[in-house]
């Protein structure tokens, strides 16, 4: 991915391109006593080596966030990704955020597993040299307008917004009508924030797909179809749920059982 990324290991946000903001901010602090440092600058996670297919959920959000306005007018364009826990909604849009490296100037990507994780992520991008020269302060409130009154076609990504209620994560979102934003949520009411036709629910993987996951996780060969055979059973027993396939490809590749024994272990543990 293009950018820069900051501080390898934390799991927030990553800034990409160049930031340009002219304007001056200095937000009052309405987040309670936010504005102390316990801020750091954490970086969006890479998406895993092992990502397999998912190709029509990704289209689907290339041709939403690149389409151009009928009517010319530059709007912030909204989406949302729902569905059970484990079932790749992550991993799909760190793919997509991937791809789209060129299309987006800068991504913010926010924790937002609970308030306190989006304050924490918000106050680290008051650190950023870009925030700083234009004299944001470290308010949570201070990083959303200065993210607000960016020109360029930046990404702000809500990852795992699940425990928080539409009202509740809207509080975190920039003022103005630029930019794009993207959540991820098992909860399906998050629609009323981004729409339902802009709103897409995540299932089970395509047996074919699962079945790939599952012998790359496990470093063993996708062309043996005595190995895909093998591997058809354990998916289809686990629900070809990315998650469950991903840690029994693991398992496998750890020494722990071989392909042909994992299902028999897996059923009597």
């Amino acid at each position: 991915m293009n950018g820069t990324n900051i501080f390898p290991g934390a799991h927030d946000f990553v800034v990409s391109g160049t930031i340009n903001a002219a304007r001056i901010i200095n937000i009052s602090n309405n987040f309670g006593d936010s504005a102390k440092s316990d801020a750091v600058m954490p970086l969006m996670p890479n998406p895993s080596t092992r990502f397999t297919g998912r190709t029509e959920i990704i289209a689907k959000l290339k041709e939403h966030f690149s389409a151009t306005p009928n009517d010319g007018v530059q709007k912030r364009k909204y989406f949302l990704l729902h569905g059970m826990g484990g079932i790749g909604k992550t991993q799909i849009c760190l793919k997509f955020i991937e791809d789209m490296s060129d299309h987006f100037s800068t991504v913010f990507w926010i924790d937002a597993s609970s308030a306190g994780t989006i304050l924490q992520g918000l106050k680290g991008i008051c650190l950023l040299p870009e925030a700083k020269s234009c004299l944001v302060d470290r308010s949570p409130e201070s990083a959303l307008h200065w993210i607000g009154s960016l020109k360029e076609n930046y990404a702000m990504v809500f990852d795992n917004a699940d425990s928080l209620s539409p009202p509740e994560l809207e509080v975190y979102f920039p003022p103005g009508r630029r930019g794009n934003i993207l959540i991820t949520s098992r909860n399906s009411s998050m629609q009323c924030l981004t729409s339902p036709e802009n709103s897409l629910e995540v299932t089970e993987m395509e047996e074919n797909e699962a079945i790939l996951l599952l012998l790359k996780a496990s470093c063993l060969s996708s062309s043996s179809m005595d190995f895909k055979a093998e591997a058809s059973k354990i998916v289809k027993e686990l629900f070809c749920l990315p998650l469950a396939v991903d840690q029994a490809g693991a398992f496998i590749a750890s020494g722990a059982s071989n392909i042909g024994d994992y299902l028999d272990r897996y059923l009597h543990h």
